[in-house]
């Protein structure tokens, strides 16, 4: 007869969780759709929409001995950790729950990364905890990561849930315009190092990126060989100084490599000389080299800046 009650308990279980039942009162609750469940001392859950910021418990009280009471009353349901109890509240102190009946309640998360423990206790049974796992894994992109995105920044942070008003203390990713990160794990990183003045996202606007000349301290340990003469990067001129970075994320003025402009003169037969005036100075031709001994310009000179084929893109960094 046992056996009978376990196998008409299992088959009225997904009975119970797939009615649909008003969701302001006691017993409310939705139709489950998806999520997970198990059983503890004759009481059935099951949790839908687990990975959402709100979701819901359905609890049933589905007793196996004949013997059992026919109702169980609540003495408390408390949450722990990165989670609270939603309106409307359905299960509290005081609750009774009926055999054979499902009872509905709402629950938030307040930290995605955090797992939730919620407890329910009964009066004159053993109480039972459930754990609701983190809803956002934690992420294998860790700070200080920068990313290119066709996304300007307002839609960039909506496909990632973030708040496009930015809080340095909670938005995961930073536009790399230079902004304010301080309070955020990746300048609590920096604050660390002697050489970092502001607490700033890297200015990416307008320039192009360069890798260091090295990557790790100790390159030989690891069987890196040092980079080449054809890739390393040269350093920058300041004064009588020859700079060359060391720290990712410093800005490297312009510069135009070393190179020469060579031209050549036609003959002036004859000419033998030119009358001064204008931008002639001096005319001269024989033997030997030309000279001349005013500077002049070349013609046609382009302006704007000397640059490879690029496409822009926007960048962003992992702050938290």
């Amino acid at each position: 007869m046992k056996n009978l009650r376990v196998l008409a308990v299992l088959f009225l279980l997904p009975l119970l969780f797939s009615c649909s039942n008003d969701s302001s009162g006691e017993r409310g609750g939705t139709s489950a759709q998806k999520g997970i469940g198990a059983e503890e001392n004759d009481i059935f859950y099951r949790i839908d929409g687990a990975e959402n910021e709100i979701f819901s418990i359905t609890f049933a009280y589905l007793p196996r001995d004949p013997g059992d009471p026919l109702l169980l009353r609540v003495a408390d349901l408390t949450v722990k950790g990165g989670g609270v109890k939603h309106a409307p509240t359905n299960i509290e102190a005081g609750t009774t729950l009926h055999q054979d009946t499902d009872y509905t309640q709402s629950f938030k998360r307040t930290d995605p990364k955090e797992d939730i423990s919620i407890r329910l206790a009964f009066e004159d049974r053993p109480a039972m905890e459930i754990a609701v796992v983190a809803s956002r894994p934690r992420d294998a992109v860790s700070v200080g990561t920068v990313v290119q995105s066709i996304l300007p920044w307002e839609e960039y942070a909506e496909a990632l849930e973030e708040d496009p008003a930015f809080d340095a203390q909670t938005n995961q990713w930073s536009p790399c315009d230079g902004r304010d990160i301080a309070g955020s794990g990746l300048a609590n990183i920096w604050k660390k190092r002697e050489r970092v003045t502001e607490l700033v996202a890297p200015d990416l606007r307008g320039v192009f990126l360069r890798g260091l000349n090295q990557f790790v301290a100790d390159e030989k340990d690891h069987g890196v060989k040092a980079v080449s003469k054809e890739r390393k990067d040269p350093g920058e001129q300041k004064g009588a100084k020859l700079e060359v970075r060391e720290e990712a994320g410093v800005l490297q003025g312009e510069n135009v490599g070393a190179h020469g402009h060579k031209f050549q003169g036609g003959g002036g037969k004859g000419m033998g000389h030119a009358k001064r005036g204008r931008d002639i100075h001096y005319v001269w031709y024989g033997e030997g080299d030309v000279w001349q001994n005013s500077e002049r310009s070349t013609k046609g000179n382009p302006e704007g800046e000397v640059r490879p084929k690029n496409v822009s893109m926007f960048y962003y960094i992992k702050i938290n």
